[in-house]
């Protein structure tokens, strides 16, 4: 009687797994969904937005990277809209959209308001340098971020802790003193390392795959012309080999790639 029981304990335990995991399929299939409806919609209202109106893609990104969702801007991107606010018309663009996000702090929409605030950071050590003139009018807002609290309650982290710390850190640069001279130094300098060494390590790379081929030129260039066309036609199957090899190496999918400079580098620099 107890082992019949338990069998049937067991069926139910059973059941109920399975039954949980059709559901979490399902819960996620339909968030799945959702999310790629949501960014169908958005990628097709960036089209029209760009194609009838007088909206520039820099202003776009300016926009998605202060939007209210949990993603952070990334480097990449902040680094796009610092070359681009150089540029008078884009620079208005970018400043009008943070100045909006600033004007007051929502507590409830805390999110826009810090977003802002890290790509107002960036701004201030890679932008231009009218940025921290531009953004006298925004202090007190960024010092009411500094008061702010607030713990995610699902991980226990303390968002509150880290929006002062930013809002600390903007402030100072705001001051348009010794310590924004130095953060704009130390970027540029950081810039221009990464930049030299992706350079050095491209140009050792393209270096060394010519070196045969350029030993052999120039022993080439100390044979005079009688010797060299005796040579090339007793080797004639070598010399088209060489032909082949030239060829190859002309065409090959890095070649020049050491005169071009990096994506990565060119976005850090400035």
């Amino acid at each position: 009687m107890s082992i019949r029981r338990l069998s049937v304990v067991e069926a139910k335990a059973v059941c109920n797994v399975r039954a949980a995991a059709v559901m979490d399929a399902a819960s996620f299939s339909f968030h799945e969904l959702r999310r790629q409806a949501s960014s169908y919609l958005t990628d097709k209202i960036r089209s029209a937005r760009l194609a009838l109106t007088d909206v520039t893609p820099t202003q776009l990104m300016t926009e998605e990277a202060t939007s209210g969702d949990a993603t952070p801007p990334n480097v990449k991107t902040m680094s796009l809209i610092a070359r681009q606010a150089f540029e008078i018309d884009e620079y208005v663009r970018i400043a009008a959209i943070l100045h909006k996000k600033l004007a007051r702090f929502d507590r409830r929409q805390w999110r826009e308001s810090y977003k802002a605030l890290l790509l107002l950071e960036h701004l201030l050590t890679h932008g231009p340098r009218s940025v921290a003139s531009e953004f006298q009018r925004d202090r007190e807002v960024v010092q009411q971020m500094a008061a702010f609290q607030h713990i995610d309650e699902s991980t226990g982290f303390n968002w509150g802790m880290t929006v002062k710390s930013k809002s600390e850190r903007v402030l100072k640069l705001l001051e348009r003193g010794p310590f924004l001279e130095e953060e704009r130094e130390r970027a540029l300098k950081i810039a221009r390392e990464i930049k030299g060494f992706g350079s050095f390590n491209l140009a050792k790379s393209s270096g060394g795959s010519n070196s045969r081929y350029q030993e052999r030129r120039r022993r080439e260039g100390c044979v005079d012309d009688g010797v060299k066309e005796s040579l090339l036609s007793r080797h004639e199957p070598e010399t088209e080999a060489e032909e082949r090899h030239h060829h190859h190496h002309h065409h090959h999918p890095f070649h020049g790639f050491a005169q071009q400079l990096p994506e990565a580098m060119l976005l850090l620099s400035q």
